[in-house]
C-alpha cells in the first residue's frame, strides 16, 4: 500500500562535459523504478524460471529549458 510507504529520496549529480561550443535546448532527467521478481516452477527437466517486472515509479524533471528566440 503506497499510502503507508516510508518516503524515499534519490540524490545525484548531473555533470555535462562539453568539449566544444554546443547549443542546448533543454536538460531533462527521467527516473524509473522497477521491481523484478524471479521464481522457479516445476521440477527437473520441466523446471522453468518465471520472471515478472513491474514499473513502480516514474518521474521526470526539466532542469533547463532554453527560451525560444524569434527567427530573423
Amino acid at each position: 500500500n503506497q499510502e503507508n510507504a516510508a518516503p524515499a529520496m534519490v540524490r545525484g549529480l548531473l555533470t555535462l562535459n562539453i568539449v566544444k561550443p554546443t547549443r542546448i535546448s533543454s536538460i531533462e532527467i527521467e527516473l524509473q523504478g522497477k521491481a523484478t521478481t524471479s521464481s522457479f516452477e516445476g521440477v527437473g527437466a520441466r523446471r522453468i524460471e518465471v520472471t515478472e517486472q513491474h514499473k513502480a515509479f516514474s518521474a521526470s524533471k526539466v532542469f533547463f529549458q532554453a527560451e525560444l528566440s524569434p527567427s530573423t
